[in-house]
């Protein structure tokens, strides 16, 4: 099975089973590779434009407690001001689901939540 990522994911030797992948790229019919920068190095998140939208983000966005749904902490971040620019730029697309690596999924109106978190910190 083969591991698909960005380069910038493994800083030295890559697994034989690597697949290098970039923004932009699908993957599939619909879900769409979208590279997000200033979280950990080569973060994604995936995109399906199919019924209403849901994104699939990795570690840039997280939703458990006691923060709640919030950007990646800042020790966390490669460039914090940058992941931030990086969301409002990146995420648009129609959603409303949202699932993440780490806390509970949002399924319904995602981009509402995003807009709100995103203006709040602003």
């Amino acid at each position: 099975m083969p591991i698909l990522a960005q380069r910038a994911t493994f800083q030295g030797k890559k697994p034989s089973q690597f697949v290098a992948i970039a923004g932009g790229r699908k993957i599939c019919a619909e879900l769409e590779v979208i590279a997000i920068e200033g979280a950990v190095a080569g973060e994604i998140a995936l995109y399906d434009p199919l019924k209403g939208g849901t994104f699939i983000v990795g570690d840039a966005l997280i939703n458990f407690e006691p923060s709640g749904f919030t950007v990646l902490p800042r020790k966390y971040c490669l460039n914090e001001r940058q992941l931030r620019q990086s969301l409002w730029e990146r995420l648009t697309r129609p959603a409303e689901r949202m699932l993440f690596a780490h806390g509970t999924p949002i399924l319904s109106e995602a981009n509402t939540h995003l807009r709100r978190l995103l203006e709040s910190d602003s």
